[in-house]
């Protein structure tokens, strides 16, 4: 996973239809996300000041993959409860883990 793949789903699960890229540097990746294609004003500028190696953990990736694919993020509160999204995010990867384990990821 880079950052790249990492931004694209945490805004693709705020709304982002598209990401322009705009700048990508050993200490930050920067662009523009577009959430409505046809309204100049759905856009927002973005830079990431975190070096490739500092991306959050994969079990965060899938976790924002899970919220991203089940469209489980509505402005910027998760629609269901932490037991429900536990659930959702063991299933969709086929890996039953504790609630400790995923309070930790």
């Amino acid at each position: 996973m880079t950052r790249k793949d990492f931004l694209t789903e945490f805004l693709g699960s705020l709304g982002a239809i598209k990401i322009n890229w705009k700048e990508t540097t050993e200490t930050s990746i920067s662009g523009t996300a577009i959430y409505d294609i046809n309204d100049p004003e759905e856009i927002q500028n973005f830079i990431w000041h975190l070096k490739e190696t500092e991306i959050p953990s994969g079990n965060a990736y899938k976790l924002i993959k899970t919220i991203n694919k089940h469209k489980l993020l509505d402005i910027d509160k998760i629609t269901v409860n932490r037991e429900q999204l536990k659930a959702i995010y063991c299933k969709e990867f086929s890996n039953i883990i504790t609630q400790q384990e995923f309070n930790l990821n």
